[in-house]
Order: C-alpha cells, then sequence, then structure tokens
C-alpha cells in the first residue's frame, strides 16, 4: 500500500535540514582512522620534500573513496593569500580517455588556473609545476582513478598508465590515487607504476558477519538515525531489522545514506512524521531499486534474504570486472 503523504514547507524544511547532516556526517571507524594516518604520512613526505610517499586506495563503487579525499583535503584547507593561493592538498579527479596533458589540465583546473586549457607541448606540465611550487602544494588526491582501465586492454592500459606516470615523476610530489578493484590492472601491466605506488590499502564493505563487524555496522546505522531530529523512527539496528538494511545497501555507504535520505523526506510528509518499516520498503523502491519485485525489497513481508547481485540487481558485477 502506497505511503500517504502531504508536502508543506515545514516538512520540506525539516528533511532537507536533515538530509543534509547524513550528507555531512563523516565516521571515523577504524579502517578511516587508519587511512587519515596513512595520508598524514604521504602529506609529511611532501612537507619535507623527502621521497614521495604515494598510495593507492582501492575500494568497490559507495564505500567512501571520495568522502574519504574530501574529508581530507579540507582537514588541510587552501588560503587565499593578496598574492597567491596556498593549496597544501590539491584534490582532482581522473579525466576520461586520459593522457599526460588532460591529467595536467584537470589538476590546473583543480588549481583554479585560468590558463588550465592553454599551450602546446610541455607548456602545460611547465604551468603546474610553477603552480604546485607557488602554491605550496604538498599532495595530490587523484579520485576516479579508474577512468585508466575503463576502455581498451593490455596496450591501452600501459599506455594510460605511462601518462599517469610521466605526471608523477615530473612533479616530484606524493599521489593518492583511489579506484576500484578492477584498477589494479594498471599496476598489473605496468612494472613502473607498480613499482611507484607498491604501497596499497583496500575499503571493504561493512559486513554483519561476525560480532565485531556486526557492532561496527550497528554502530554505523545508529550514527546515522541520531540525525533523525524531529523524525519518529522505528530503531533500525534490531535483531529483526538491521540484516535488512544491510541487505538493502550490501553494507556500502552511499547507498546507505541514499536510502535514509529517501526514508527521511517520506517521514517527514506523514502525518505523524513516522519512519516505519513500510518507510524503508518504499524509500528502497524509490531510492535503490525502482519496482523492485517484493521478493527482492529487504524491507517487504515476503523477501528472500538473497543478496541483491544477480544481473540487473543493484550490486550486480559489472561485466567489465568479471
Amino acid at each position: 500500500m502506497p505511503l500517504k503523504t502531504i508536502e508543506t514547507p515545514a516538512s520540506t524544511d525539516l528533511a532537507e535540514s536533515i538530509k543534509d547532516a547524513l550528507d555531512a556526517t563523516f565516521l571515523r571507524v577504524t579502517h578511516v582512522k587508519e587511512l587519515l594516518r596513512e595520508l598524514e604520512a604521504c602529506l609529511r613526505t611532501g612537507q619535507r620534500k623527502a621521497k614521495p610517499r604515494h598510495l593507492v586506495i582501492f575500494g568497490e563503487s559507495g564505500v567512501g573513496k571520495s568522502k574519504l579525499l574530501e574529508v581530507f583535503s579540507g582537514m588541510h584547507p587552501r588560503l587565499e593569500l593578496a598574492d597567491r593561493s596556498v593549496i597544501p592538498v590539491l584534490r582532482a579527479s581522473m579525466p576520461s580517455l586520459p593522457t599526460p596533458k588532460r591529467i595536467v589540465v584537470e589538476l590546473l583546473k583543480a588549481m583554479g588556473s585560468p590558463f588550465a586549457t592553454k599551450g602546446k607541448d610541455d607548456e602545460p606540465i611547465l604551468q603546474l609545476k610553477t603552480l604546485c611550487t607557488a602554491c605550496g602544494v604538498q599532495l595530490v588526491l587523484l579520485d576516479e582513478v579508474s577512468h585508466l582501465v575503463d576502455r581498451g586492454r593490455e596496450k591501452t592500459h600501459y599506455r594510460y598508465g605511462d601518462a599517469l606516470k610521466e605526471v608523477v615523476d615530473a612533479l616530484g610530489i606524493p599521489f593518492v590515487l583511489t579506484g576500484i578493484p578492477r584498477l589494479m590492472k594498471l599496476f598489473d601491466v605496468n612494472e613502473q607504476l607498480r613499482g611507484r605506488f607498491s604501497r596499497r590499502r583496500t575499503i571493504k564493505p561493512f559486513s554483519i558477519v561476525g560480532d565485531k563487524r556486526l557492532e561496527e555496522f550497528r554502530s554505523v546505522v545508529h550514527s546515522f538515525r541520531a540525525k533523525f531530529k524531529g523524525i519518529d523512527s522505528i530503531d533500525l539496528t534490531t535483531k529483526e531489522l538491521l540484516p535488512r538494511v544491510f541487505m538493502a545497501t550490501n553494507g556500502l555507504l552511499r547507498p546507505l545514506v541514499d536510502l535514509l535520505k529517501e526514508a527521511v523526506e517520506l517521514a517527514a510528509r506523514t502525518k505523524g512524521r513516522s519512519l516505519t518499516r513500510a518507510t524503508l520498503e518504499a524509500a528502497f523502491d524509490a531510492a535503490i531499486w525502482n519496482e523492485a519485485p517484493k521478493t527482492r525489497n529487504p524491507f517487504a513481508e515476503d523477501f528472500n534474504f538473497v543478496p541483491l547481485i544477480q544481473t540487473g540487481e543493484p550490486y550486480a558485477t559489472p561485466e567489465r570486472d568479471l
């Protein structure tokens, strides 16, 4: 049965406030604390102008890689002086179809250079080196590096890896790369890049297998639920409901936040501002898998408790990763 909702300015304001709080939430669980320490260690080599300590962070889409980089760069914000910007940590995303010049242009854009797309031959990389020195760049965070292996085969991957290596070597600054597990292909085919990025870490999805990991996931869900100010919500961490929340999100942060934001929006429009299992069922349908069969909606009574990883389901492995 569809939820009976009515939208008012008050309900909209309430929902938007909670959704903003959910988006802003950064949980320092064990692996996050460890990775923040790793990032600081990389940054210190840049500060000391020592041999760069490079790092690769692998993780499935939605585990929180981009959020980690966003928060870390925010811990070391850029400072605008009268004559220049000071950018201790430069954060950018890998362009699709990367070449050395395209990577350089993306980094120049992230720095705010008005001449990012200008120049021929070696001019862009010379501009980038000059600006990195002038702006005090001590660490480069490069997200979405999986674009390097999105297309082509080994020869293409090798060429893209060389493009990245050329930029890394030219700058002499520590780099942190993030990407989904298939990014490993890049290091498999390019020995020189593999040697430079021998330090690798993996962010795994949350799990409910084992008491310790179950408690960690329960704590995460509880922390998000604590943001539901003004919403009368059921307990999402009960023995009955927590496994359903896990199945609905596959232990991934992004779908978890998306699910809860949708549930809050629906709950705010109900008469009692109540968030129930029916709310979660509707939220899953709206935010995760539209028109999912009842047997495949984790909050439906008929759910069969089979992971949502089959072809055509939300967490199926893309064919290119098989």
